[in-house]
């Protein structure tokens, strides 16, 4: 029932060959199909200059122009500038990533250590990151958000000796049984 002859297999064979022999491409459009990408653009191109718009290519070059004359003007952007002591901050940047080259593991380690005692500094940071103005920051709110980022790392500490501890204690039952 499920045994196909070779008898078959060659009348398979023979009908493919005679749909596929219709579909043979011609040398022209083998060519047109080989250099597609390279085709549509030429035909792209071809309907913007019929509509009367401005080439892709030459917004382009124009903008590439553009961005490279601004460079060259003004110099490298500093993004700094409203800082009051900008040049101390320019310093200190460039000695940390001394330091940092240096030393990456001492650098990471140090900092690391900084994050762990929960400075005002640090919190400060953190709460300008989540969004709040600098306005309402005030020592009360330093010190609620800094319990609650003590209560976080606790949490996560706990949960993660609990999942050791149910890990062992699932194997040694697993182990014995």
């Amino acid at each position: 029932m499920g045994l196909v002859t070779e008898e078959a297999k060659e009348r398979n064979r023979t009908k493919q060959r005679e749909r596929m022999a219709a579909f043979r491409l011609t040398p022209a459009y083998q060519v047109w199909l080989d250099n597609s990408r390279e085709n549509r653009k030429r035909l792209k191109e071809k309907y913007r200059r019929e509509a009367g718009k401005r080439l892709r290519s030459e917004i382009q070059e124009e903008a590439k122009k553009k961005r490279e004359a601004s460079t060259s003007v003004k110099g490298p952007k500093l993004h700094d500038a409203h800082v009051k002591c900008h040049a101390r901050v320019v310093y200190s940047r460039k000695r940390s990533a001394e330091k940092y080259e240096r030393n990456p593991d001492y650098e990471r380690e140090r900092v690391s250590n900084y994050k762990k005692k929960l400075p005002d500094a640090y919190v400060i940071q953190n709460l300008k990151a989540a969004g709040f103005p600098v306005e309402t920051i005030s020592p009360n709110v330093i010190n609620l958000k800094r319990e609650a980022m003590l209560f976080r790392r606790l949490s996560l500490q706990a949960k993660t000796i609990l999942k050791t501890l149910w890990k062992e204690q699932n194997e040694t039952i697993n182990q014995h049984t």
